[in-house]
């Protein structure tokens, strides 16, 4: 599968309606068919950072240090869609250095790295810590849309603004083993239509979100999100 993510739908139907009408003396035939075709369009999205090159990502990575980074969902495809963004932060125990007076810190398994959500897009939930390839990581789920209802996301349109602007690597003390690591921070954009989700066609980002999710799992991951990343 290409990076981006295609639900394609093509509903048709027919009604063939015959009428034959008689008499005593001859028989007079009509016909008549009607048919109705509806092609519903695809859910198709595409996972943008403007701001990040992925073919030439920040190398030596410094402590207390922002770069940009700013993921967004562009809709490239016919239908409305409600988009949600999953980020996996990277943890590690390690001790920091406190940012104004330079005094260390206590050791903790923490998250290596920090970023303010902007306005327009709300927390749906966040994860247990899990242990992926060896590495701890704290998932989060934002939705774009408000805490009560998610916003459509129009063809053609791109959610503004993106889901954060900077990265920030938290101030860690060198001599923990951290040194010339590689340090990930995978995000996976999801879209899904935004009508007749359900009987009682939901809007909020959780139910919208449990829909999303229960529909992944139950097709086996035939939603396939996009990967991006973050390395040192």
């Amino acid at each position: 599968m290409t990076k981006n993510m295609k639900k394609n739908f093509i509903i048709a139907a027919a009604i063939v309606l015959i009428l034959i009408i008689g008499s005593v003396s001859a028989y007079f035939t009509s016909s008549d068919k009607a048919s109705n075709i509806w092609t519903v369009g695809e859910i198709d999205i595409d996972l943008q950072e403007p701001g990040w090159d992925e073919d030439n990502p920040p190398e030596k990575v410094k402590p207390n240090q922002v770069f940009e980074k700013d993921p967004q969902i562009k809709n490239i495809g016919e239908n409305e869609a409600y988009v949600f963004l999953k980020v996996r932060v990277p943890m590690a125990n390690v001790a920091t250095a406190n940012v104004t007076t330079g005094e260390r810190l206590g050791s903790a398994n923490q998250e290596l790295f920090t970023y303010s959500v902007n306005p327009g897009w709300v927390q749906v939930g966040s994860s247990a810590v899990e242990n992926i390839g060896g590495t701890d990581y704290m998932t989060y789920v934002y939705a774009y849309g408000l805490a009560q209802e998610c916003v459509a996301l129009a063809p053609g349109s791109t959610t503004a603004p993106s889901l954060f602007s900077q990265v920030k690597l938290i101030n860690m003390i060198e001599g923990q083993g951290m040194e010339n690591a590689t340090l990930e921070m995978p995000i996976e954009a999801y879209g899904i239509q935004t009508t007749d989700l359900t009987d009682n066609d939901v809007k909020s980002p959780e139910a919208v979100w449990q829909i999303l999710n229960n529909q992944t799992v139950s097709n086996g991951g035939a939603v396939s999100p996009y990967d991006d990343g973050i390395a040192n």
